[in-house]
């Protein structure tokens, strides 16, 4: 209480001096705040979000930073942080080395035309906090060398998204740097303005019609109730780890209301609406060649909106670890899952030599096998289930398309000059309808020479199809699934019910069924013969007209 009363007379003494003298007023409180700063960065640093320490060394090194193997190479730095370590006895450290506990370097180097890197002398941030502090260290790869002269007792990681608290009682300085290296080897803040991330978003859904209409499909809906879209579920996760700006959507143009709807953060330029459906090769193509004007270098993640990841931590450290690789090689790159049963809804990768740490190059694509295929598949451990999701970098896929694609590339590539310009939209709307209607897995991948599979287990899930709903739902004593609506059940098991809320549905004698209503239709099928969907949307359509499609 003491400090409270303390520290609130000293704010109403400044308050007062404020108004005796505007101008000091104006000039004082900042200049305490900002000495305030500098005597707490070690605190500040370990303590702050992500967002901010990378605003902070951003301010430190405001141009483009280049990773030289043991320093970073910028054009310029701010010099106001090399005469606060100049003038600063605090932050250099040299007169309370008796009240050190460790300390964080930061290396970086200048570079100028036609000169090689200057080293800058080494900022040190000391704490005076206890040994029960932990420090907030960012990896080899963004500049930072971490160096421990004593121990500290535990240490906060981030990782996959997620921070966690280590005691390090029972190691030492030395395994515990050992320990930081390995950690953060493939954390890179300082380059993540590189990486890309594509969601495509422009599919009907019709395999979960009626609930997926061709006015709002299933990308669009919330199937959990989590007051989040599928949509909006896949772009909260690729945020965590790809900047907002960095994130474009490519959808059909009928859809663009629904994509600023739900994603109000995103500008428009980076909302790519597509004139014509023309499957995934000329929907990657046009995005390649898009961001490549923006960014050279750039390095693209592209993933569907339909997809359920349940291990986030571990999806999102395997995107690390791939556009990392990516990055320094010119590879094609796809995420393998393992199989847990003999999906034939699936496509199958098969696996060949490893290079690198789980990283391995692509043997086989077989698409949708049957079933007896699929359990051999299963069975011979050889197999993946292929994700749909790709990482490579922008020159590495254009490149690909150029060679195995000439015609998509001859359309698409003729624009070169207009991506990134207000004469885009023009020429795609002219150009995208013409483009051939192929998939980024027939057109490339399975004819590429450097297709590359990284394998995991994430809880992934192409949620496709109602049989894949039905996997992933909680499920009554008889294996009975019930969505949305209320139940009552009879004799029945393993069927699927899926009505508008506040309808109870009444189901005597069924098994292994499908029941959907949503608006003005009603299905009721065999769920092992979902396939069949597609068949019937195409007949009511044929029959009746798009009013129940």
């Amino acid at each position: 209480m003491l400090e409270r009363y303390i520290k609130e007379a000293s704010t109403m003494k400044q308050q007062i001096e404020m108004r005796e003298n505007p101008n000091r007023g104006n000039i004082e409180p900042k200049q305490s705040y900002s000495i305030s700063l500098i005597n707490n960065i070690d605190i500040y640093i370990r303590d702050a979000p992500v967002g901010i320490n990378i605003k902070l060394i951003s301010s430190m090194f405001p141009e483009k930073n280049e990773f030289g193997g043991k320093t970073d190479r910028t054009n310029s730095y701010n010099k106001v942080p090399d005469l606060i370590y100049q003038q600063t006895n605090e932050l250099r450290g040299v007169e309370k080395k008796k009240r050190r506990k460790f300390f964080n370097f930061l290396r970086f180097s200048t570079q100028t035309r036609g000169r090689t890197g200057m080293e800058v002398n080494p900022l040190v941030f000391e704490t005076s906090a206890s040994t029960d502090s932990a420090i907030w260290a960012f990896g080899f790869n963004c500049g930072a060398k971490i160096r421990l002269f004593s121990k500290p007792t535990s240490i906060l990681i981030k990782k996959g998204g997620k921070i966690y608290k280590t005691s390090l009682k029972h190691f030492s300085v030395q395994r515990i740097n050992r320990k930081l290296a390995e950690t953060f080897k493939t954390v890179n803040i300082m380059t993540g303005k590189d990486n890309y991330c594509v969601i495509m978003g422009g599919g009907i859904g019709s395999r979960f019609w009626p609930f997926s209409r061709k006015t709002l499909p299933k990308q669009f809906l919330d199937f959990f109730g989590t007051g989040r879209s599928l949509l909006q579920q896949t772009f909260d996760r690729f945020n965590k780890v790809i900047p907002t700006e960095n994130i474009l959507i490519v959808t059909n143009a009928m859809y663009a209301d629904l994509v600023k709807e739900q994603l109000p953060e995103l500008n428009p330029d980076q909302i790519l609406l597509e004139p014509a459906r023309r499957n995934t090769a000329p929907c990657i193509a046009w995005a390649s060649y898009h961001i490549r004007a923006l960014n050279p270098n750039a390095n693209i993640v592209v993933a569907p909106s339909d997809h359920l990841i349940l291990k986030e931590g571990e999806f999102l450290e395997a995107i690390e670890k791939g556009l990392d690789f990516v990055a320094h090689s010119d590879k094609l790159l796809t995420l393998g899952i393992k199989p847990n049963r003999p999906e034939t809804g699936y496509g199958y990768i098969q696996i060949a030599e490893q290079d690198g740490e789980n990283f391995y190059k692509v043997k086989t694509f077989t698409e949708k096998p049957e079933l007896e295929l699929a359990k051999v598949f299963v069975e011979s451990g050889e197999f993946y289930w292929n994700s749909g999701l790709f990482m490579w970098n922008v020159n590495t896929i254009i490149k690909a398309s150029e060679i195995l694609l000439p015609e998509l590339a001859s359309k698409l590539g003729a624009g070169k000059d207009f991506y990134g310009t207000p004469e885009e939209t023009s020429f795609i709307e002219e150009n995208f309808p013409a483009c051939p209607n192929v998939s980024i897995d027939f057109g490339v991948m399975e004819k590429a020479d450097n297709v590359y599979v990284s394998l995991g287990d994430f809880g992934w899930s192409d949620l496709g199809t109602w049989g894949s709903l039905y996997d992933l739902s909680p499920k009554d004593e008889n294996n009975n699934v019930t969505l949305r609506s209320e139940s009552l059940i009879y004799n029945s098991k393993n069927n699927i019910v899926v009505l508008p809320e506040g309808k109870l549905a009444v189901i005597e004698g069924l098994e292994g069924f499908l029941v959907a209503e949503s608006e003005n239709v009603l299905l009721i099928c065999k769920k092992d013969e979902e396939h069949a969907i597609r068949k019937y949307v195409n007949d009511a359509q044929m029959k009746m007209g798009d009013d129940y499609i």
